[in-house]
């Protein structure tokens, strides 16, 4: 047998860097998905090229499940013949899959706890440094050192997305508290400040299992003790929850109620196959209409242009099927039945973040996040046992391994290119110079993966310009693989521009039937109605306007 040891060298350094890069990235970068699949995409080339490589997936005990999962993924979208979507929504799921499998089956991944535990830790402080710094002084400090005038988004300032990385990353502070012991209780502590500043409802039950899954797997069982706390901490949350029940539901519940329809909507009209991996986002303005027109929940006044359906398990439904949901609990089981619990030092944190990150997937998309789904991946692969075969890898395996890499590298960097385009052109657009933001976003549509959101920025811009018939040829490509309430809109003004009222009307109709209470739509629609002497239609909107 091969030491297994013997992968710990080239392991090591990267995991750590990739794990505090992930955590970097989401902390000081706007973007919700570029930068951080950049860093997985250069970690998943230098595993493949100078580590394991792909050898290491025959010697996974996840290669079944794992490889059934992202084989669906793509079986879904050519099912449907949305093979179009494949390239941007099919990658970051196969590359947390193959840094899970590489991981899992490398057998020197687990040795590598030290450097997780670290990074966990590290993780830990820096993010919940930054959140309280953020919540208490929003501009005086961070003004100065990210040179806007406003802190913009950041996927790791958002409150219930911390929580979620919180949640995931706390539990591994139990592991190494007994020799670094200050540095975890500052870390534990800024934690816990943070997660109470981040009042995230759905933290709640998140935690709870966490703390359940870690409390059993170190002690064993449930004392009397913990029992106690955790029913003062029911009560708590109770108290929590029913102080706050109309902010929950009008917030949280009754827009979450109305996606997940729509998500059961897309469910019904493909049980098997799904709409493809990557759809949610195109579809969901029709399903949203088609709920409303049918079993009308309220009238949503803001433009409802989800990308996912804040539960994970419905949008596995929703885009992937009944099998795709199959697929992903036995890849779960998988794990369970071949997990290393000789160390529950290693396997209680990893057990327990998992099953708080599994519980707030019922109310949010922790799995699609990078910050949360990638070292996820590494934590579950460098927590399985697995053994290194006999024998050097082969040739055309070891070919095969150079080819993905190299891959690899170049999604990183056509990812970096038109994120940069996209960004540049957005800066331009707000400076008001169109004609620039035009052009830059041209540029960056031609490296994007799936262009829809910057063909939406050029068109937006086009219609700024004046351009009104370019602008609409950019927004009919934006359609292509992106839809929004946004976008019929800013098409709708296009076409009346042009003088094609007729289809102005058919957008603007729709922009309606998906959020009814849009009041600049229903405004418009007044104005052009009473132009063309429909009053009756006129006055039918109107009637939605408060009176002035």
């Amino acid at each position: 047998m091969a030491n297994p040891i013997s992968y710990k060298v080239i392991l090591r350094p990267p995991l750590f860097v990739f794990l505090v890069g992930v955590v970097f990235t989401g902390l000081f970068f706007d973007s919700f998905y570029a930068p951080k699949t950049v860093v997985a995409a250069v970690y998943l080339g230098v595993l493949l090229i100078f580590g394991p490589g792909i050898g290491a997936l025959r010697n996974s005990p996840l290669k079944y499940p794992a490889g059934a999962l992202i084989t669906w993924a793509f079986l879904s979208l050519a099912l449907q013949s949305r093979l179009e979507f494949a390239s941007g929504n099919i990658l970051g799921l196969g590359a947390a899959l193959l840094i899970l499998m590489i991981i899992s089956g490398s057998g020197g991944g687990f040795q590598d706890r030290k450097g997780i535990i670290t990074a966990a830790a590290a993780g830990v402080f820096a993010v919940s440094l930054y959140s309280i710094i953020q919540y208490y002084f929003p501009a005086s400090v961070l003004e100065k050192f990210r040179g806007t005038a406003r802190v913009p988004f950041s996927t790791l300032g958002n409150r219930t997305y911390v929580a979620d990385f919180l949640i995931l990353f706390i539990p591994f502070l139990f592991s190494g508290i007994k020799k670094m012991k200050t540095f975890y209780l500052i870390s534990g502590a800024l934690g816990v400040w943070t997660l109470l500043l981040a009042r995230s409802w759905r933290s709640l039950p998140a935690a709870a299992a966490a703390i359940s899954v870690m409390f059993i797997l170190k002690r064993g069982k449930i004392s009397r003790s913990y029992a106690l706390i955790a029913a003062a901490g029911a009560l708590g949350a109770s108290v929590f929850v029913f102080v706050n029940r109309e902010n929950i539901s009008e917030r949280h519940l009754r827009p979450r109620l109305l996606m997940w329809e729509a998500g059961l909507e897309m469910f019904r009209d493909a049980p098997v196959t799904g709409q493809g991996t990557g759809t949610f986002a195109r579809l969901y303005p029709y399903y949203q209409s088609r709920v409303l027109r049918n079993e009308p929940l309220g009238l949503p006044s803001r433009a409802a242009t989800p990308e996912r359906a804040n539960n994970e398990y419905m949008h596995m439904l929703a885009e992937r099927g009944f099998p795709g949901l199959l697929i992903f609990i036995w890849l779960i089981l998988c794990w369970v039945k071949n997990a290393d619990f000789s160390d529950r030092n290693f396997i209680a944190p990893v057990a327990a973040g998992s099953a708080g990150l599994l519980v707030s997937a019922f109310f949010g998309f922790p799995l699609h996040r990078p910050e949360t789904l990638f070292p996820l991946a590494v934590f579950m692969g460098a927590s399985v046992r697995a053994s290194v075969p006999e024998g050097a890898e082969k040739r055309s395996v070891k070919f095969l391994s150079y080819i993905l890499g190299v891959s690899a590298f170049a999604i990183a960097f056509l990812i970096t290119v038109s994120q940069v385009m996209h960004e540049r052109a957005a800066r331009e657009f707000k400076a008001g110079n169109y004609g620039s933001a035009a052009h830059l976003s041209s540029e960056g549509a031609s490296w994007a993966l799936l262009p829809g959101k910057i063909y939406f920025l050029r068109g937006r811009a086009l219609y700024r310009k004046g351009s009104y018939a370019e602008s609409v040829e950019a927004f009919g490509k934006a359609l292509e693989t992106y839809s929004s309430v946004g976008l019929y809109y800013s098409r709708a003004l296009a076409y009346f521009s042009l003088g094609q009222v007729e289809k102005g009307l058919e957008d603007m109709e729709f922009v309606i039937s998906v959020t009814p209470g849009h009041r600049r739509a229903r405004r418009l629609l007044a104005e052009v109605y009473g132009r063309l002497g429909m009053d009756r239609h006129a006055e039918h909107h109107k009637s939605f306007l408060p009176e002035e």
